[in-house]
């Protein structure tokens, strides 16, 4: 049942990031702003299709009387259906602006996203790959098919659209998420975890950290011998100022590199938790123990009256937690 709500929740990302790219992209105005003769400005029709769609369907219809062959009122319509849940009339407005404009690409993408909310997977499929070949740089069709191919049970096929998708764009996270999603369903944690782990480092690139570590403590706990994220999650928790947090998790991530016997790396972890707080004794006890495997018995000593003055020989003793 949680498997299932995680990606019922990715797909209602999927759905909502669609959402915010058409009502966002800018044109021109089409309806001035006049409220007393039924027209309104391009911006607020897409605000009030997402406020008041019934309001907004009538403004529409009114300017379709003088604008019949305008696809764009047509697209606005359908969105303005789609709002309230009539998809019927969406998809009769989607097509009727595809008519009026073939390479009309925002109706074609409304229109499959419709036949995806109506799960009619095959003409939703069908919309996105004549979407795909209009426009084969976009990676957002790619993904678009994939997610339609794993509610198909392809999940092979899923994992094909969503890899062509992050070819196109290294940094879309949406499509790591989804790959991340199937490979967890098919219980290949270990792979799922490094997706995880690559869609929150784009959104560490974009300076969202929370969602950044929500993807890199979700690729910790599907594979917890992957490395990666634990350097990952460190930096940002210190990009949010969390300072503790952060340096809990570099001490973290030097004592797996110690596990992998990886002792210069983990020298590295442990000092990264040193710098931020040079008074932690599970990173103080652990560069020991790194030292110690390489054989560098001046700094082992170093570290060991380190740990010594801070915490006593019962510190030594108990690994350098208090």
């Amino acid at each position: 049942m949680k498997m299932k709500s995680i990606h019922y929740a990715i797909a209602f990302l999927f759905i909502n990031y669609f959402v915010i790219i058409l009502y966002s992209t800018p044109v021109y105005a089409l309806i001035k702003n006049n409220k007393a003769s039924g027209k309104i400005s391009a911006v607020n029709i897409k605000k009030l299709i997402y406020e008041n769609p019934t309001l907004a369907i009538k403004y529409i219809k009114k300017s379709l009387k003088k604008h019949p062959k305008k696809p764009e009122l047509y697209n606005y319509l359908g969105q303005s259906y789609g709002k309230l849940n009539e998809n019927g009339k969406a998809i009769l407005c989607y097509k009727k602006a595809i008519k009026l404009n073939p390479k009309y690409l925002n109706a074609y993408n409304n229109l499959g996203l419709v036949y995806n909310k109506i799960h009619n997977f095959k003409k939703a499929y069908k919309i996105f790959l004549i979407l795909a070949k209009m426009n084969p740089k976009n990676p957002v069709y790619y993904n678009n098919i994939g997610f339609i191919e794993e509610e198909r049970n392809k999940n092979n096929k899923a994992i094909e659209f969503f890899n062509k998708a992050v070819r196109l764009n290294p940094f879309y996270t949406m499509s790591y998420l989804n790959l991340g999603s199937i490979y967890r369903k098919m219980g290949k944690n270990r792979q799922a975890a490094k997706e995880y782990n690559k869609s929150g480092l784009t959104y560490f690139r974009v300076g969202n950290y929370m969602q950044a570590i929500n993807s890199f403590k979700l690729s910790i706990k599907l594979y917890p011998r992957y490395i990666y994220p634990y350097e990952n999650i460190s930096n940002s928790y210190i990009k949010l100022g969390n300072i503790d947090k952060g340096v809990y998790y570099y001490a973290l991530s030097g004592n797996r590199y110690n596990s992998m016997q990886k002792y210069h790396s983990a020298i590295k972890e442990f000092n990264l938790a040193l710098q931020y707080n040079p008074r932690y004794m599970p990173a103080i006890h652990g560069i020991m123990l790194s030292y110690q495997k390489l054989g560098n018995m001046q700094m082992v000593t170093r570290y060991m009256q380190e740990e010594i003055k801070l915490g006593g020989v019962g510190a030594l003793l108990g690994g350098g937690l208090l």
